[in-house]
């Protein structure tokens, strides 16, 4: 998995620290030449934003999505709450 993304940013950085929690090898990928606004980023966020996470075949932009994504695919351990009050309150 590569993600681009900057150690600046609360978005990449809570990425990344959700990866090392669950031991997921996740490698910090620099962002293209041009950086945000380079035709090679927008190809993979349209939106020119980071994090954007690259794994196998998928893209996938925002922190949030991202992260649900890690925890479907990698559910042990888990960093969500058990139960729904716990997960509104994270998600609050």
């Amino acid at each position: 998995m590569r993600l681009y993304g900057s150690p600046n940013s609360p978005f990449s950085t809570r990425v990344a620290l959700a990866a090392q929690a669950k031991g997921l090898d996740l490698v910090q990928a620099p962002l293209p030449e041009g950086g945000l606004r380079s035709a090679q980023f927008l190809a993979l966020n349209p939106a020119g934003k980071i994090p954007v996470l690259e794994t196998g075949g998928l893209t996938l932009p925002e922190s949030t999505v991202i992260l649900r994504y890690l925890e479907d695919r990698h559910p042990s351990p888990s960093l969500f709450p058990g139960d729904a009050e716990g997960r509104a309150r994270m998600n609050a």
